[in-house]
């Protein structure tokens, strides 16, 4: 349950603890599909290319014990939500 504890404490800083109002998000746009123009393709190419090198290093520095394992986790999953933030421009609803 340490990881659990790690994410509330996380979302916590990156909200200020406050929930997210529901009129900041629209499940149709979020949920619906965004197609890529050649910038987004490049900016997620720039952020696995990133996270490749970053896992790498990660790799072949930190020991094999759970903290690498979660760190590897956080790395997959701060790359997956960039690409979200590019894919969504940045908003969680249509303007």
């Amino acid at each position: 349950m340490r990881w659990l504890t790690t994410l509330i404490s996380m979302a916590k800083r990156y909200t200020d603890g406050a929930p997210m109002p529901n009129g900041d998000f629209d499940p149709e746009y979020v949920f619906s599909h965004h197609p890529a123009t050649p910038k987004k393709l490049a900016d997620y190419d720039a952020i696995h290319t990133g996270a490749k090198q970053f896992a790498q290093v990660i790799l072949e520095h930190v020991p094999e014990c759970s903290d690498r394992l979660a760190v590897l986790r956080l790395l997959r999953e701060a790359s997956m939500l960039a690409c979200a933030a590019i894919s969504l421009d940045g908003r969680l609803k249509n303007t």
